[in-house]
């Protein structure tokens, strides 16, 4: 039988066809309906879904017949009658989806119900996009078990959604894509794409298909969305036929790399320790070019990709790597827990009991072969200590470091510089839970070693000394701190890079010098970070107001209180701009501005700061109930003084309310308000209440 696709061309019959002309159409045992909400009707499935928040996305999944070996080329034509709304709105495409559970899907800014449907499945997603703000795309993934990778978009001139005929995809076992998409606004137009990408050849294990509907929005809304034939045709070449289906082939046993290859390898792992990963890989792809299946390139280059970012691709040529030395070699080959440590260093964010499987099964093969004290142990015993650190499991990585410590001591002695990133380690964990005295000497002693192999500016020696930093900030020890403090900024100043932490050292050691009373040394240090972080993230960035505030209080304390309104309002500004009116630190700048103009004797203008104030805290979305107290009570100090009773008293009724019941912490702004009140009705010639509140204030004296 001949079928003719829509370019006319007369094609070998089908590996798989749908034509949805009855109910039983969804009986077809190729067909997984779990996550379907739909019916056929009229010659088309029509998928029902919603705008609601939150809620699950509708999808038909379809897996192929699998046939006996991969095709040149797989070719899938859909069909659709269109649907959706002009809300936010997506219709997805998924293509040589791998086995699984789920949805292939890219994560889903929707909810967890809609996110709980993906599954860890690979395969290639197209997403026709109807954004919110009305904004049209497409947009072609590629999903290794949940590692995305963006391959390319395209902006549209109307909603792909709602337009949406035809979808023509070429899959390529060379790797090629080419994919042609059909829109109909009353005018057919066409867009094709075409890109290169193997790492899902079509075939058997790559056969599935899945077609999604979700929306979003802020109203809830019920869409139909219908598609109607589907049809896959395998291609093999010219005069080729497709064989009949059968299981599927047993992977072919992986050679051994030859020795010109083990050279270029060895070569790239020296670029690659010399941090020229451009160079490592353009060698590892060169013998990729060779070999395509040579695990050592290929897992090189899965750590080069991993330092890149680039998660997905990382993922792909890790886990092919750990398959192929797995089949090239005995399973407790180092080579493959090689593999396995590289693979749980990237599932260490995300999936961490899949990491600390592979972390463990990594060590207990190095073990197995190389006893429990053996050096060449230790690049994998300390790569699970700082996984274990990095999930706070504490417990765990610090018995790890020691033991460490004990194989290298034991090994190389007790100055080795090999110590020298475990002491580094083992101390900042031994400062994080709060062991200060272990953590001073451990990192002391890697300074020392760090110092004299390297000089004082090694990153090394620099690494150690930020773990000094953490330690005494810890401890709050500012004559320790200051002398780290400015070697770390004369070094930093001196390297191009990240100013940020520059400049928050510069904004520490300005409180230094300000608690030492060195109030021009702290002014000079204040004004170096400010100008530090306007010149790395600019004149508005959030963190700036902090280093401003800081400023202004060093002001105010010196009586330069014109400077300090100043710098006040500064940062005032970004923060309203950055934060919002309504925010708390929007109301702390507020309060301080206030209580600088009530030094300054600007009652009026210090009346309107503190109202301000108030407002922020009572508007913002926790509000402080305790600040609200506070900033009532200074509110009655200044209506008492100009005579406003009535405000007084309705200030200060708020604030004793909260101060009563935080009495156990709170109780010297207690008793102060009550005398506050006793002087007010005094004022006010109210002589029973003001001997009421005096008394009160009294009797919590005695207790």
């Amino acid at each position: 039988m001949l079928l003719v696709l829509g370019s006319g061309v007369a094609i070998a019959a089908p590996l798989f066809q749908e034509t949805f002309d009855g109910p039983a159409a969804l009986g077809n045992a190729a067909f997984d309906t779990q996550f379907l909400t739909g019916r056929v009707q009229a010659g088309a499935l029509h998928l029902f879904y919603s705008t609601e928040p939150n809620s699950q996305p509708n999808a038909l999944s379809c897996m192929l017949p699998a046939v006996s070996r991969p095709p040149e080329e797989r070719r899938t034509v859909l069909h659709f009658g269109g649907g959706g709304a002009d809300v936010s709105n997506s219709v997805f495409v998924s293509y040589a989806v791998g086995p699984g559970d789920g949805l292939s899907l890219i994560p889903f800014p929707y909810g967890p119900l809609a996110n709980g449907a993906s599954g860890y499945r690979a395969g290639y997603v197209i997403r026709f996009l109807r954004h919110g703000d009305g904004t049209n795309e497409i947009e072609i993934y590629r999903n290794d078990t949940g590692w995305i990778r963006k391959l390319l978009n395209d902006w549209l001139p109307s909603n792909p959604v709602r337009t949406l005929r035809r979808i023509d995809i070429r899959h390529r076992r060379n790797g090629e894509h080419l994919i042609a998409v059909r829109f109909d606004t009353g005018v057919a137009y066409e867009r094709t794409y075409r890109f290169i990408d193997a790492s899902f050849p079509p075939g058997n294990l790559y056969r599935g298909i899945q077609f999604i509907a979700k929306a979003h929005s802020a109203m809830k809304t019920e869409l139909t969305y219908q598609t109607d034939t589907w049809i896959v045709v395998d291609e093999y070449g010219p005069g080729a036929r497709r064989p009949e289906p059968r299981n599927e082939p047993a992977a072919r046993a992986i050679q051994k790399p030859s020795a010109p290859m083990e050279e270029m390898v060895a070569r790239a792992e020296s670029l690659f320790a010399q941090s020229d990963t451009q160079s490592a890989a353009d060698l590892c792809l060169q013998i990729l070019n060779q070999d395509g299946d040579h695990a050592d390139a290929q897992d090189m280059l899965g750590r080069i990709e991993r330092l890149s970012g680039n998660l997905s691709d990382a993922h792909r040529l890790l886990s092919r790597a750990l398959d192929a030395r797995r089949r090239a070699y005995p399973p407790d080959h180092p080579k493959v827990a090689e593999s396995m440590l590289h693979l749980a260093g990237l599932f260490a964010a995300r999936d961490s009991a899949r990491a600390d499987s592979l972390y463990q099964g990594a060590v207990e093969i190095m073990e197995k072969r190389l006893g429990t004290s053996h050096p060449d142990l230790v690049p994998f015993l300390h790569e699970q200590a700082r996984f274990h650190e990095y999930q706070k499991t504490f417990s765990k990585a610090g018995p790890m470091y020691l033991r460490i410590l004990s194989i290298l001591e034991n090994s190389y002695g007790l100055r080795d510089l090999r110590l020298l990133p475990v002491l580094t380690d083992v101390g900042k964990l031994c400062a994080v839970t709060k062991q200060y005295a272990p953590s001073d000497s451990f990192l002391s002693r890697a300074l020392e070693i760090g110092q004299t192999a390297y000089g004082e500016t090694h990153p090394a020696v620099i690494t150690a000394l930020q773990a000094l930093e953490l330690l005494y900030e810890l401890q709050h020890l500012d004559d320790k701190s200051e002398p780290v403090y400015r070697r770390l900024i004369e070094f930093q100043t001196r390297r191009s890079g990240d100013l940020t932490h520059t400049a928050r050292r510069m904004n520490n050691l300005g409180m230094i010098y300000q608690r030492k009373s060195h109030f021009q040394d702290a002014e000079t240090m204040f004004l170096k970070s400010i100008e530090t972080w306007t010149r790395a993230m600019g004149p508005g960035y959030f963190e700036l107001p902090d280093i401003l505030g800081n400023l202004s209080l060093l002001y105010q304390a010196t009586g330069q209180l014109e400077k300090a309104e100043a710098v006040y309002l500064r940062g005032l500004e970004i923060r309203k701009k950055e934060q919002g009116t309504n925010h708390p630190e929007v109301a702390r700048t507020l309060n301080n501005l206030a209580t600088l103009n009530h030094q300054l004797k600007r009652f009026d203008r210090a009346i309107q700061y503190y109202q301000e104030a108030l407002a922020a805290l009572d508007n913002a979305t926790d509000p402080e109930v305790v600040n609200q107290a506070h900033v009532c009570y200074q509110l009655l100090t200044l209506y008492s003084a100009r005579d406003q009773y009535l405000a007084a008293e309705q200030a200060g009724r708020r604030a004793l309310s909260v101060f009563e019941k935080e009495e156990a912490t709170l109780r010297p702004h207690l008793l102060a308000t009550l005398r506050a009140l006793s002087r007010l009705y005094d004022k006010m010639g109210r002589s029973m209440e003001a001997s009421y509140f005096a008394h009160r204030a009294g009797m919590i004296e005695m207790r």
